[in-house]
């Protein structure tokens, strides 16, 4: 084959030297005519000469042609040029024609015709020029019958050229082209003649051209070019190629006159050589996954490597492995790899139903792969967000994994691109892949099983050891635990049926009876509960309640013990919690129950926080919810938290005996959480506490709105040993509200209250005490008030040297509030409502010095997060509560009749009291309303929004006030 190429590659060489070599016979320059020259001279003239029209007819002969022909002057005249040229046929006449007019005068090599049939050889030379007014094409013609067999090879060459299955294009000198065969121009689609004066570089894609022009030409121009090139084809495409190219040379004085390109189409051949390497990338991931497999025994490596590996290879967008779970209900992609993002492993996969594999699940369990070159036209339509087949999938191949015979997981490969063609030489190397795998698996689970069935033998006498000793412990605490409450309810039983016992004491007594029989039966429940899990009959429902509802269950559960302990307990909402869930209540409420009893009971000091939280799946529909109970307790070390969920187990054993119990709450809870689609995780420290995180996968939930009811948000929190005795505070504020929580705060500490209910009022009494001589330590100053307005009842006081610091205390939010309080003279700023960790920190830090011995007050650095102060749940409290509440529907007629008759300032007074004041009776919902309300009155905003936040607050006030 190159023997034939190079002998080929010669002739075509030594053709351009023969077009050379025949266009140096022709006339030289000195002979040519001028194109204007009359027709009379050349008809006179000795030279044969013919004049034709542009349709190829003769119109004149002189006497050497017609000599030379055979013919009379009438009889050529009017005859085609056909008639006496071998080669002019009307479509070759049309060509030369078009050749006139691109290039001007054209020489030719051919035979003409006698009148008697005899041929000879003859050189033409054709020119346009105009004649009687009208265009005509001159032609001067030269008997060359010694040059035969050059004309004859020439022919061949041609022919040769014209018939060649490669690609050849002549240009000249300075790299224009100037022809190209029938074989190069079907190769890049382009017409005849097209191709006449373009760049022999556009030939090229726009990437390679400047390569052409600074590599190529030049090296043509000096002599030869070989190698592979691209050459544009129809429709902006590119076609691979060989090629040769070399310069054109005079056959005398070797001066470059041309250059020729020969290009071979070489795109199967590359083709099959990609198909090779492909094939053979496909061997190299094969063995890489068996080494990992066989050697380093590491699934997960293995799998990344087929993701990885076979995902470039077949040029997809993304790769995956699912894992079907036992009972197929659920499907889990573990695995995954993206041309863009790489290789992950999803360690808590998002599990979606089998229900939308289901077609899938059919034809994989039979070990049937599934290829779909075009899901399209495949007759399958894609499900929005789940499956395999998902909206922008647009050809899909997808391996099963059979363990032993059964479907276990499978992977799938996804091209989004468009449709492509699965081969089925790489699906067959595919399949050996994963027949590779599937086998390894199989191995790796036979030796662990033989390995378990050996340490199972081995171990079995230690199991059962563990196992009697498990239960020993277990009877022995369930004993403990029975008898503790039982020898309580007998005792208790004993001493109500004494004669003369007084009422309180059988309450007290009654009351720990109940408290017993409670724990009691906590406890057989318990147990119950233990039982059912292990035998695989614990069933769940599932149905749709309020996520703040049981929220708020376990909360008021624990809210006494925490306060008893001296706890700060707490619930926290990050971010975008949902209001309705599809769950089972009991069971979640129970798992929660466990965990926040376990965080009191193990901490001594600081507090216990649930913090709840939700993080939206990809499928929009459904979410993750998670509950972190966190403590600042005794904490776990790392031994004992892997005895955790272990039954019959307890971390924290005697002698420390209050920390006791069954030891089945965690394990209970573990069991539950995962029967809800979710699990526990605990982290922990020694010494500085634990989080128990318990997340939940919820298939829908729903944020909706609610009526309010006045639930503590925070649970009043214990502040700690306050002693204000001998402390005495001057309140001023215009809301009797208002007066009357802090009043039940501030002589809950022991301190002594005078309030006023304007700032005149307030003056006229802190600059009385002062010049007594018995200033208040503090004045509470609210900033809102009628006939004199805080700021200018702070600066009077101020002004008159009166040492009792002033703290401004207001609700109002906007940017500046802080700023002018303290320009007014207040020494410090609490807002509305009250926080209490701030606003008692911030008394403290504030008021008179006393004598070193009665300072006693501590409390905690105030959190910038902490919760408005609720007294909702305190005896004490609640007549002031119920008195608050039913002041509501009264309010809301006020109020709307201000907003209807333009008092704007009445309206915005009165908001502005129940945004400082419903917070601390209970109802955040309303103070947050009020506040908005009051913002947009302040912020001049337009009457139908002000109407509008209106309307919202004082339905807020009906649903509390009916509630």
């Amino acid at each position: 084959m190159k023997r034939n190429k190079a002998k080929r590659d010669e002739q075509l060489e030594e053709l351009a030297r023969s077009v050379e070599a025949a266009t140096s016979l022709g006339l030289r320059n000195g002979d040519r005519l001028p194109s204007d020259v009359a027709v009379e001279t050349l008809v006179e003239g000795k030279g044969e000469f013919l004049l034709l029209d542009l349709d190829g007819t003769i119109l004149e002969a002189n006497e050497s042609a017609c000599a030379q022909l055979g013919y009379t002057r009438e009889e050529l005249v009017g005859q085609p040029v056909g008639a006496i040229s071998t080669r002019q046929t009307p479509a070759a006449f049309a060509k030369l024609l078009a050749a006139i007019e691109n290039e001007g005068t054209q020489y030719l090599f051919g035979h003409n015709r006698r009148k008697d049939g005899s041929t000879y050889t003859v050189e033409a030379r054709l020119w346009k020029s105009a004649a009687d007014g009208a265009p005509r094409i001159f032609c001067m013609l030269r008997d060359a019958s010694g040059f035969q067999g050059l004309i004859e090879e020439r022919d061949q060459l041609i022919s040769l050229i014209e018939n060649s299955a490669e690609a050849i294009v002549v240009a000249s000198p300075a790299g224009i082209c100037s022809y190209m065969n029938p074989a190069g121009r079907e190769l890049l689609g382009i017409g005849e003649g097209e191709l006449t004066g373009t760049p022999l570089a556009d030939l090229y894609p726009p990437r390679l051209r400047e390569r052409v022009e600074s590599e190529v030409l030049p090296a043509m121009q000096r002599g030869r070019w070989q190698g592979e090139m691209e050459l544009v084809t129809a429709g902006d495409g590119w076609t691979p190629c060989w090629m040769n190219g070399f310069a054109i040379t005079h056959s005398q004085t070797g001066e470059v006159i041309g250059l020729a390109v020969i290009a071979h189409d070489i795109t199967q051949r590359k083709a099959v050589e990609r198909h090779r390497e492909k094939l053979l990338s496909l061997n190299q991931v094969s063995r890489n996954v068996a080494t990992s497999l066989l050697e380093q025994d590491d699934l997960n490596a293995a799998i990344g490597i087929i993701l990885r590996g076979l995902g470039g290879i077949f040029g997809v967008e993304r790769s995956y492995l699912c894992r079907y779970r036992e009972d197929r209900s659920w499907v889990f992609r573990t695995h995954q790899w993206t041309a863009e993002g790489g290789e992950i492993h999803l360690v808590e996969p998002r599990p979606e139903s089998a229900d939308v594999y289901g077609w899938a699940t059919k034809i994989l369990a039979e070990g049937m792969p599934i290829r779909l070159d075009n899901v399209r036209e495949s007759g399958l339509v894609p499900q929005e967000g789940s499956g395999v087949l998902r909206p922008d999938v647009h050809a899909l191949l997808v391996m099963p994994v059979l363990i032993e015979g059964r479907l276990e997981s499978f992977f799938g490969f996804v091209d989004t691109s468009g449709p492509r063609k699965w081969d089925d030489e790489e699906l067959a190397i595919l399949q050996i892949i994963v027949d590779s795998f599937s086998r390894a698996v199989e191995r790796r689970i036979a030796d662990r099983e033989r390995q378990a069935i050996a340490a199972d033998l081995e171990k079995a006498v230690a199991r059962e050891r563990a196992a009697n000793r498990y239960k020993s412990e277990f009877l022995a605490n369930m004993s403990h635990e029975l008898r503790t409450p039982m020898n309580a309810i007998v005792g208790y039983a004993e001493l109500l049926s004494r004669p003369n016992v007084d009422k309180p004491k059988q309450d007290a007594w009654v009351a720990h009876i109940r408290r017993s029989t409670d724990y009691l039966l906590s406890l057989i429940n318990d147990v119950l509960d233990l039982s059912k899990i292990e035998a695989g009959q614990m069933s769940l429902s599932r149905e749709r309640c309020l996520l703040p509802e049981i929220v708020s269950n376990v909360r008021e559960l624990f809210a006494g013990q925490a306060a008893e302990r001296l706890l700060d307990f707490r619930f926290e909402y990050h971010g975008t919690v949902p209001e309705w869930i599809e769950t089972d209540p009991v069971r979640l409420q129970q798992v929660l129950v466990n965990l926040v009893g376990n965080a009191i009971k193990f901490t001594n000091d600081g507090g216990v926080t649930v913090r709840v939280s939700s993080e939206p799946d990809v499928d929009g529909d459904s979410v993750w919810l998670r509950f972190a109970v966190i403590d600042t307790g005794i904490g776990i070390d790392e031994e004992a938290q892997s005895r955790l969920f272990r039954p019959f187990s307890q971390v924290h054993r005697a002698p420390d005996s209050r920390f006791g119990g069954t030891g089945l709450g965690l394990d209970i809870s573990g069991h539950l959480a995962r029967l809800l689609g979710g699990d526990i995780r605990v982290e922990s420290t020694v010494g500085e506490g634990s989080t128990f995180t318990f997340s939940l996968w919820l298939p829908r939930a729903e944020q909706t709105s609610s009526a309010i009811e006045p639930t503590p948000d925070h649970t009043a929190v214990p502040i700690g040993p306050l002693d204000f005795s001998g402390r005495r505070f001057l309140i001023v504020d215009d809301s009797p509200e208002n007066i009357d929580v802090l009043r039940f705060l501030l002589t809950e500490s022991g301190a002594e209250i005078d309030a006023a209910d304007n700032g005149a009022r307030g003056v006229e009494m802190a600059v009385g005490a002062c010049k007594g001589g018995c200033a208040y330590d503090a004045v509470l100053m609210d900033m809102n008030m009628p006939v004199l307005d805080g700021y200018a009842a702070t600066q009077r006081i101020v002004e008159s040297r009166c040492a009792s610091p002033v703290i401004a205390l207001t609700a109002l939010a906007l940017e500046g509030d802080k700023e002018r309080c303290l320009d007014a003279g207040c020494v410090d700023y609490v807002s509305k409502p009250v926080v209490p960790t701030r606003f008692f920190q911030t008394l403290l830090r504030n008021l008179l010095p006393l004598p070193a011995e009665t300072l006693g007050a501590i409390v905690p650095t105030p959190d910038a997060d902490a919760a408005p102060l609720s007294l909702v749940g305190n005896p004490r409290f609640q007549p002031l509560i119920d008195r608050y509440v039913g002041s509501f529907n009264a309010l809301a007629l006020e109020l709307r009749e201000h907003c209807d008759e333009g008092r704007m300032e009445k309206l915005r007074t009165g908001v502005h009291r129940l945004r400082g004041t419903a917070a601390n009776y209970g109802y955040p919902e309303i103070s947050k309303a009020a506040g908005k309300c009051e913002d947009a009155i302040r912020s001049d905003a337009s009457i139908e929004d002000v109407s509008a936040w209106l309307e919202a607050l004082c339905g807020l006030m009906r649903a509390a006030s009916s509630s």
